[in-house]
């Protein structure tokens, strides 16, 4: 064959075969994006925050740290029937206190912390299930099995964020990063991988409800501002009771439910060995989870199965017209 001629046919093949596909993919859902709000729950998985799941010397991740909220704005794009692209910004606050925990070493390492991240991501969602008929009435087909657009996707994307860690002492709030009380500034943005599970589902034509439960890895140990060990810091200063807070504890203080907490010698700056005692810890990164629902605006079209339902509607209302025309 002649090599023109076969570049020819394969070429117009291949558009023959994608124009199919392409025309297969769009009847099936005739809208391609959707926009709309967020709002939910949030909360920490980090060194600092009440749980009992803290072993000794902070050797774990709280899981979980006080819940707080959530609130942002989304879009999503349908690249294809079974995976979208989405796009978040989402305010987020976190917070944790060392006076929740049961455990008295934690407890008496006293560390409280609060900060609101600002997080930007993209993220990629693969459906894995989809129910286009649910039990009901449909006036349309008058059966009793309606159409539907309901779906369960997984996701996992990347994204940027920014977060300030702070503390209340004293009835008074103070930025943490400035202390450097581990001996490190460090930097007030870092990256984040969200995955986790969803379901959406289309209310009509115009409206989309969507549930997500999705946990964020970081690539930083400071959302809550303690990582590894205390720095040497000058005794009686106020940099010194930030940085160790069992300072202010009362003698003969006890946790939530009654155990003595630990001794002071447990925490701080050892002076013998030259050396800062264990302050959280170092080898996992912390995260947060999040529980959120968005509702949303669908445009560029409606979905395929409320089409097919307005369709039928109208030649309901059609066939209705003509009986009533033939009888005059």
């Amino acid at each position: 064959m002649n090599v023109p001629l076969a570049k020819s046919f394969f070429s117009k093949f291949f558009i023959l075969f994608l124009s199919v596909f392409l025309s297969g993919t769009s009847s099936f859902s005739q809208y391609r994006v959707d926009y709309g709000i967020v709002a939910g729950f949030a909360s920490s998985a980090a060194d600092v925050g009440g749980s009992s799941l803290f072993q000794s010397r902070f050797s774990n991740k709280n899981l979980l740290g006080f819940p707080r909220y959530v609130a942002g704005v989304y879009g999503r794009y349908k690249v294809h029937r079974n995976f979208s692209a989405r796009a978040n910004l989402n305010f987020v606050r976190l917070a944790g206190s060392d006076r929740n925990s049961r455990s008295s070493l934690i407890y008496g390492r006293n560390l409280n912390f609060a900060t609101t991240v600002i997080e930007a991501s993209v993220q990629g969602e693969w459906n894995f299930l989809q129910i286009t008929r649910m039990p009901g009435w449909s006036l349309a087909s008058h059966q009793r099995k309606s159409r539907a657009d309901a779906r369960m996707y997984l996701l996992a994307g990347m994204g940027l964020f920014y977060y300030q860690p702070t503390a209340q002492f004293g009835g008074k709030r103070y930025n943490l990063r400035r202390f450097a009380n581990e001996g490190v500034r460090y930097f007030p943005f870092s990256i984040c991988f969200p995955v986790g599970i969803g379901f959406s589902y289309a209310i009509n034509q115009f409206r989309k409800f969507s549930i997500d439960v999705s946990y964020r890895y970081t690539l930083t140990d400071y959302l809550d501002d303690a990582s590894s060990r205390y720095a040497n810091k000058t005794e009686g200063t106020l940099e010194e009771v930030i940085s160790n807070p069992n300072t202010m504890l009362q003698p003969g203080s006890t946790t939530s439910d009654g155990k003595p907490v630990a001794s002071s010698y447990n925490y701080g700056w050892d002076e013998t060995r030259a050396l800062g005692l264990t302050r959280g810890n170092p080898k996992k990164n912390d995260g947060y989870v999040m529980v959120t629902a968005s509702l949303g605006i669908m445009i560029k079209g409606a979905n395929a199965n409320y089409r097919m339902k307005k369709k039928s509607l109208r030649k309901i209302r059609m066939m209705g017209r003509k009986k009533t025309r033939a009888k005059f």
